[in-house]
C-alpha cells in the first residue's frame, strides 16, 4: 500500500483540438484548487495529430480502480497503474486483445506481507506490481525493467513500445519504494536507475519516453532531481509543467483524505525533453478519490 495509509473514443480524440476538449470538460468537473492555466497548445503539432493522452493511477489493489482505468482506454493511448495484481492483467488480455500490457512482478502477496493478497495467476503466484498498457493499434513490444531490490521488494518499469504519428514511444509504470526506513536512499537509487535505462532510449535512438507512476515523494525532495530536467538533472519535463509553462518543481495534490481533501503531490507523468520540451504545452487534470490516489490525465505533444 501507499504511504498515506500511514498517516469519446479514441477515434474522436486523437486530434489535437478534440483532446483539449476532452480534457477541458475533465478539468471543468474538478474543484478549482485543481485547476490551472494550461500552456497554449502548438497548432502545427496538433494539425499533425501528434497528442498523445495518457492516464496514471494508483490503484491501492483494489479491482473496481483497475477497471476504471482500462474503461478510459478507448479515449487514451498510455494507460499507467501501480500496485496491480498479475491475475487482473491476465484477465484483461483476455478483455482486450488488440491491447498491448506490461507487467512488472515487484511483491510477492501473502498472508504475511499485505492487508489483501491477489488471485492466483495462470502459475499459480500472487505478485502485484506495476503495469503499462498501449490501446492502439500497430507494431508494440513490452520490457520489463528492474531498477533496485530492496526491503524484500523488486522495485522496477513495466513498459510498452510502440510507434504513435511515426515517433517510437516508450510507456513505462513504476512504483517506488515507501516502508523501509532508508526509504530516501532506495529512491535515489530507484531514480537513478531510470534515468540510467531511459537515457539510451532518449539519447542515443532519439525515442519519446514517457514514465509515470507513485514515486511516493513530492516534487521537492531530493531523488526527483534525477527525473526533472527544468530544476534538475534529469530528462523529463512533468506533465504539470508543461501545462503551467513554468520550470518550477510544483503541483497540486495527487493523494487525498478520507474526506477528499488534499494532500501532497506523489504522483506524475514525465515525457523526455527531447520530444517533449517545456514549453511545448500540454494539460494535465487530477481526478480526487477519497482516502486514495487520484487518478490523472495528462497529455502533451511529441514532435
Amino acid at each position: 500500500m501507499s504511504k498515506h495509509r500511514k498517516q469519446s473514443t479514441r477515434r474522436r480524440g486523437r486530434g489535437g483540438l478534440t483532446a483539449v476538449v476532452a480534457l477541458g470538460v475533465v478539468a471543468a468537473g474538478l474543484p478549482a484548487a485543481m485547476q490551472a492555466t494550461a500552456a497554449p497548445l502548438d497548432g502545427t503539432a496538433a494539425a499533425a495529430g501528434n497528442t498523445i493522452k495518457v492516464v496514471q493511477h494508483n490503484t491501492d489493489q483494489i479491482e473496481a480502480r483497475w477497471t476504471r482505468v482500462l474503461g478510459k482506454g478507448d479515449s487514451n493511448d498510455l494507460l499507467l497503474a501501480e500496485e496491480v495484481c498479475q491475475k487482473w492483467v491476465e484477465d484483461a488480455r483476455v478483455a482486450h486483445p488488440g491491447w498491448k500490457f506490461s507487467f512488472h512482478r515487484q511483491k510477492r502477496t501473502t498472508t504475511d506481507n499485505a492487508l489483501n493478497v491477489c488471485p492466483a495467476s495462470a502459475d499459480g503466484s500472487t505478485w502485484k506490481g506495476p503495469a503499462a498498457v498501449y490501446t492502439g493499434s500497430g507494431a508494440s513490444t513490452t520490457q520489463d525493467k528492474l531498477l533496485d531490490k530492496s526491503d524484500g521488494q523488486r522495485f522496477g518499469m513495466a513498459c510498452v513500445t510502440f510507434t504513435h504519428s511515426g515517433r517510437k514511444v516508450h510507456g513505462c509504470a513504476t512504483h517506488l519504494q515507501v516502508y523501509h526506513d532508508k526509504d530516501l536512499a532506495d529512491r535515489t537509487r530507484q531514480t537513478a536507475a531510470i534515468k540510467r535505462i531511459t537515457t539510451p532510449w532518449i539519447q542515443e535512438k532519439g525515442h519519446a519516453v514517457i514514465v509515470g507512476g507513485d514515486f511516493n515523494m513530492t516534487p521537492s525532495r531530493s531523488p526527483m532531481k534525477s527525473m526533472y530536467q527544468p530544476g534538475g538533472t534529469g530528462r523529463f519535463v512533468e506533465a504539470h509543467q508543461l501545462m503551467t509553462g513554468s520550470g518550477a518543481r510544483t503541483g497540486d495534490p495527487t493523494i487525498f483524505d478520507k474526506d477528499g481533501k488534499g494532500q501532497r503531490k506523489i504522483d506524475y507523468v514525465f515525457f523526455s525533453s527531447n520530444r517533449t520540451p517545456l514549453g511545448s504545452g500540454g494539460n494535465l487534470a487530477v481526478t480526487p478519490i477519497n482516502d486514495a490516489h487520484g487518478i490523472l490525465a495528462a497529455s502533451a505533444h511529441i514532435r
